[in-house]
């Protein structure tokens, strides 16, 4: 299978382009931000099939991030979007801290260092010594002109 990098601003249009130059066996990997309705709509059903990943994903099935979903939506009347799950990770795991013990700064940043695992609404967050922060994605996929999540 031929996989084709590309930006999410024009994937939509640039699949249905790909199917009119009979370009054939191809996969579709868009980028973050790609998993909105305009490149459902813009690439109709020459999206199908295409494979994106994300940091946060809406449709998830994993319950942490249903739960926070669902009464993000119950509260502000919208869906979530990346940064709502950031933020509301980031609080969580600050609140970890605080309840751990830590009263200043430096001990709560000392204690976001040694965060590993941590499971939240936009997904899995391990920190790094040097302060790097490891992020599991989500892998979505269009089937039948929805996203799914495949891992």
């Amino acid at each position: 299978v031929n996989a084709r990098f590309v930006r999410p601003l024009d994937e939509g249009l640039l699949a249905s382009q790909l199917a009119f130059y009979d370009i054939k066996d191809r996969t579709l990997l868009v980028s973050h931000g790609g998993n909105s309705s305009e490149f459902l709509s813009a690439g109709n059903r020459f999206v199908e099939g295409a494979i994106l990943v994300n940091s946060f994903f809406q449709g998830s099935t994993d319950p942490t991030v249903r739960s926070f979903v669902s009464r993000y939506q119950a509260k502000y009347q919208e869906f979530p979007d990346l940064f709502a799950a950031q933020a509301y990770d980031c609080v969580q795991m600050i609140l970890l801290a605080l309840k751990s013990g830590a009263t200043q700064p430096d001990q709560v940043r000392d204690n976001l260092a040694q965060v590993r695992g941590f499971h939240g609404a936009s997904g899995l967050t391990t920190f790094h010594p040097k302060g790097l922060v490891e992020k599991r994605l989500f892998v979505i996929q269009v089937k039948n002109g929805k996203y799914v999540q495949v891992n």
